[in-house]
């Protein structure tokens, strides 16, 4: 089964991150890895060979490689048009720890499990379609969202759907055509 997990603070991100229960050897990609502090402690616990590092940002890509140069970062922006299954295979073939299980296999690109940062800035729709990008992805099974817009959308949904009786169009239509 997917899981989604949705995280509002930096804290908590890092926490699933250190965690979070994923099978050893599975391969993780942080997306928004900005200097790369996250995707060094999901590296410390599934090697480095199975973690990449994405973000945007040219000059924090700079920055993680520098900071941690034995990892895989590069750019990528997920919320270009296009889709980004193409271009994360071609990542994912790039990072260290492709073996037999994921190199060739054009319908899997071996992340197991996404993080996903887009900054406590970032507007709810473009995370909003980071995860839909993410989430079309073969093969994930958990997707990590550390965004304080989408956990408050969560939870004011949430409070709106007990306050209200659930129904369809066509039940309110038949009630009416009864009355």
């Amino acid at each position: 089964p997917r899981r989604l997990v949705l995280c509002g603070r930096t804290r908590e991100y890092r926490r699933a991150a250190a965690e979070l229960p994923l099978k050893l050897g599975s391969r993780v990609l942080e997306v928004g890895c900005h200097e790369g502090l996250t995707t060094a402690l999901l590296s410390e616990r599934f090697g480095p060979a199975h973690v990449l590092g994405v973000d945007r940002s040219a000059a924090a890509v700079s920055a993680a490689r520098t900071r941690f140069p034995g990892l895989s970062f590069d750019v990528l922006d997920v919320n270009m048009p296009g889709g980004i299954q193409s271009r994360l295979q071609a990542l994912s073939l790039l990072c260290r720890g492709v073996g037999p299980e994921t190199e060739g296999n054009s319908n899997d690109n071996g992340f197991r499990a996404c993080f996903l940062d887009l900054g406590g800035d970032a507007k709810l729709s473009a995370v909003l379609q980071a995860v839909a990008e993410l989430r079309q992805l073969p093969g994930l099974e958990l997707l990590v969202v550390k965004s304080e817009a989408l956990l408050r959308l969560r939870r004011d949904s949430a409070l709106v759907a007990s306050s209200f009786q659930h129904s369809s169009i066509d039940e309110v239509s038949n009630a009416a055509d009864a009355s």
